[in-house]
């Protein structure tokens, strides 16, 4: 498949998710031997599975790093195209932030030598504070209260707490489709087995 100049690609790695640490060993390994020159990559965790996206000509160069790490992927990757409506609308400004909140990650890690142990703690929380407040904080403008007051002390943490709530409910709908792929593929996988004896 032949891909036009500028075209993000999506490597979607498969059983990427269950062993984070190692997973992300590879993430900072493809960043470090190739992405760290590709000013639009980025990664998101899926769980079961992990999307890297990159500008189609680095493609070829992360192919052989994804293989020599075991990682099963598909090939020709594909081009992204955002399913989310708001993302998709405004791709061009979300992938600059995805790529810059990929970078901050791999950053983070790599000048916080104990950062596993902070995953609770102060470090992460406070850098997800500095990325979370300041978008915030610039809606505030847009919000459409005209008491400043209210806006600055409550408009943002009443967001906060919404987005908490329907992060955890999307969050228990993804584990729980998850989890019926597993069992409806494990039962797959024993009927082939009984149809065989």
């Amino acid at each position: 498949m032949e891909f036009k100049q500028g075209t993000i690609v999506e490597f979607k790695l498969e059983d990427f998710g269950y062993d984070l640490v190692q997973a992300f060993d590879i993430i900072v390994a493809l960043y470090d031997r190739a992405l760290k020159n590709d000013p639009e990559w980025h990664y998101f965790n899926e769980g079961d599975y992990a999307f890297i996206r990159c500008a189609y000509r680095w493609a070829e160069v992360i192919k052989p790093i994804l293989k020599q790490y075991d990682v099963e992927f598909a090939w020709p990757p594909k081009e992204w195209v955002e399913p989310y409506p708001l993302t998709q609308e405004f791709q061009t400004e979300f992938k600059d932030v995805f790529h810059s909140l990929s970078v901050l990650v791999i950053q983070l890690y790599k000048n916080k030598k104990n950062a596993r142990e902070y995953v609770d703690n102060y470090f992460i929380k406070a850098a997800a504070d500095r990325v979370i407040h300041p978008f915030l904080n610039m809606a505030t403008y847009i919000c459409g209260s005209e008491d400043k007051e209210i806006v600055a002390t409550n408009w943002e943490a009443e967001m906060m707490a919404e987005l908490t709530v329907s992060r955890a409910y999307i969050s228990g709908m993804i584990c729980g489709e998850q989890r019926m792929k597993r069992i409806m593929e494990s039962r797959r996988k024993a009927d082939q087995r009984d149809a065989q004896k």
